[in-house]
């Protein structure tokens, strides 16, 4: 079995989020800031202090800067869990492909590298037992 590969951003890598879908109903929220853990390139591993109602179908947007370049990209959450207040939230990202063929994206990976000082790529299951998730596995390309 295939285990994803994902950057471990440390230190985290701040951002906004954005509820913008439950289910099938548009929901228009405020944004909130996140700091992401870990990111790869169909998966995305963030904390926050809100707590997301557990909802089949909701719909993320993400918004973070590296370097010159902005980046926004929605998901589907997938998993969550709180650790001592804080929680922690597993998302399937979107239109990877997209994203990947972006003219910016090899700057954006290298600056990744660069700036958070990335040397090793770490392999492991993003999604570990949580009781009642299902575990996926996605290819992620770092």
């Amino acid at each position: 079995m295939r285990r994803p590969v994902r950057c471990k951003l440390t230190p985290t890598l701040i951002g906004k989020m954005q509820i913008v879908h439950i289910g099938d109903k548009a929901v228009q929220s405020k944004f909130a800031l996140v700091k992401i853990i870990h990111l790869g390139m169909t998966e995305l591993y963030f904390s926050t202090n809100l707590n997301i109602p557990e909802s089949r179908g909701v719909w993320l947007e993400f918004e973070f800067r590296v370097t010159q370049h902005v980046h926004l990209v929605n998901g589907l959450l997938v998993w969550s869990r709180e650790l001592e207040g804080i929680y922690e939230y597993g998302v399937h990202l979107t239109g990877a492909n997209k994203f990947m063929l972006d003219p910016g994206f090899r700057i954006w990976r290298e600056a990744i590298r660069t700036k958070y000082g990335i040397t090793k790529i770490e392999r492991y299951n993003m999604f570990e037992a949580e009781k009642n998730a299902k575990s996926s596995q996605f290819e992620v390309l770092c």
